[in-house]
């Protein structure tokens, strides 16, 4: 019976990794800045009423979100379009970029959609 060799761990172990995605340094500082500010904003938009409506911010971050998903194609095709390709170290950042612009915007038009009505928008006459 012929023995064979067992396989070798070390080739598999001294792979790197190719990283996912690239994206710009930024200090430790203002990153946790940033995401402290973000919470912050989450709660003090709780207190401030948030409270009252919570189904409506609830649809209008399912409804973005759900939107921003189905157009993720044109999204993709509109970056490869303005770069040349999606190849290239800053595209994957513009579309996500892009994706993140296009869902907050989408979110808070949704939001002011089910809030406030055109006829509350004007001024009564």
């Amino acid at each position: 019976m012929p023995t064979t060799a067992p396989n070798d761990s070390l080739g598999q172990a001294a792979r790197t990794v190719e990283p996912i995605m690239w994206w710009p340094e930024i200090s430790d500082t203002i990153t946790l800045v940033a995401l402290i500010l973000g919470f912050l904003i989450i709660v003090i938009a709780y207190f401030a009423g948030a409270r009252e409506n919570n189904n409506k911010i609830f649809f209008s971050i399912i409804l973005s979100t759900a939107i921003t998903l189905l157009s993720m194609p044109l999204l993709i095709y509109a970056t490869s379009w303005v770069l040349g390709s999606t190849q290239s170290r800053w595209g994957p950042l513009f579309m996500i970029f892009v994706a993140i612009l296009f869902t907050a915007t989408v979110a808070v038009h949704a939001y002011e959609i089910v809030v406030v009505s055109a006829r509350e928008a004007r001024p009564p006459e």
